[in-house]
């Protein structure tokens, strides 16, 4: 008799459970890696050409609600804004506001000797060298005027849906945009402090993540709906290029900051630049449990600015893959470069080549 009740006791304390963790979402699949990995492609694509382009309606149509929020710096605010992070003196205000196409040239030539002058033990290599000329030629080439007020253009894009039974959401960051970033968000690589952690990150990559943190629209998806989701969601964090950087930095901030479940953060990246030091590296690695990180030979990008000493997680992570025109010359390797060679690749993959 005891046996029995125990029994029946036992089944509903099971049935009891399955319910509570079919109401937490626990039982919910949620999206495929490939799932996964055509949504960072499509909101990578997405946080470039903004709200009502074709790819922002073809996400309309899957069941996404999502937002794009496009914001622009003049070159003069970004400069002011990096000062403040830099070491003293290490970005000098100028009362002359007038940018010549050279003046934008000798800049980024300077870069290197500026790096070295706070990392004298940092060694310049062959390819960086080839990297800052083919810089040099192409902002020579192709830009044709100027002065500070020029706008710098920045964003991103959040997106949610249900997709197999699981709630997802989406933090895309948008990758550089205009030639002067160049100078200020990615190429200028010295050092700063993450989030008061005593580790270091590359100070262009994280005061465009923190302008990003500022705007309304990034802060009330974080807030309202990401943080107070109970249903055991999933958030993919993602990016293109300079947005893939920032996609890392952020994934830092919600393991700093937030109570958001490390576990259900998917960190995937396309071309991303390494945007920590050695410290900052080892501080979080162990604590992202999912990471991919796409890059298409030739693209030189994932390897900067790896010449001072940032670093990637691991390579065990990467997905390499070979899209585009053959590397002939610099400009074949900015081609690789582009998302659309990204999202290719991404969108060939089947189920049969997860990865």
């Amino acid at each position: 008799m005891f046996y029995k009740k125990s029994k029946v006791g036992l089944a509903g304390l099971m049935l009891m459970m399955c319910f509570l963790l079919a109401t937490t979402g626990a039982f919910a699949s949620g999206p495929t890696r490939n799932q996964m990995n055509e949504i960072s492609a499509d909101f990578s694509k997405v946080s470039y050409d903004g709200n009502f382009s074709e790819i922002y309606n073809e996400l309309k149509e899957q069941g996404w609600e999502l937002q794009c929020d496009a914001f622009e710096k003049t070159v003069l605010q970004v400069k002011d804004a990096i000062a403040k992070m830099a070491p003293d003196g290490m970005i000098k205000s100028s009362e002359n506001t007038e940018v010549t196409p050279k003046d934008v040239g000798d800049v980024i030539t300077s870069l290197n000797k500026e790096i070295q002058a706070i990392h004298p033990d940092a060694n310049v290599t062959e390819g960086d060298k080839i990297y800052t000329e083919g810089i040099c030629d192409q902002l020579n080439n192709k830009f044709t005027a100027a002065d500070y007020k020029i706008p710098q253009h920045f964003g991103y894009a959040v997106g949610e849906n249900v997709i197999n039974d699981r709630k997802v959401y989406v933090i895309a960051f948008r990758g550089t945009y205009d030639t002067y970033s160049w100078i200020f968000t990615d190429f200028l690589a010295f050092p700063t402090e993450f989030l008061d952690t005593g580790t270091k990150v590359h100070v262009g990559f994280e005061w465009n993540r923190q302008a990003c943190m500022k705007r309304d629209i990034l802060k009330y998806f974080i807030n309202n709906k990401v943080l107070k989701d109970t249903s055991n969601p999933l958030l993919i964090i993602t990016g293109h290029s300079m947005g893939a950087a920032l996609a890392v930095l952020e994934t830092a901030y919600f393991i700093e900051k937030t109570s958001f479940s490390s576990k259900n953060i998917k960190l995937i990246t396309l071309a991303e630049p390494c945007p920590g030091r050695k410290d900052f590296v080892e501080l979080y690695q162990p604590q992202i449990k999912y990471y991919r990180w796409f890059w298409n030979f030739g693209d030189l990008v994932p390897a900067l600015p790896m010449v001072v000493k940032y670093k990637h997680f691991d390579l065990l992570s990467l997905r390499p893959f070979n899209v585009g025109p053959k590397v002939k010359s610099l400009n074949d390797c900015f081609e690789r470069h582009d998302l659309k060679y990204y999202r290719e690749y991404i969108y060939s993959l089947d189920d049969k080549n997860k990865i």
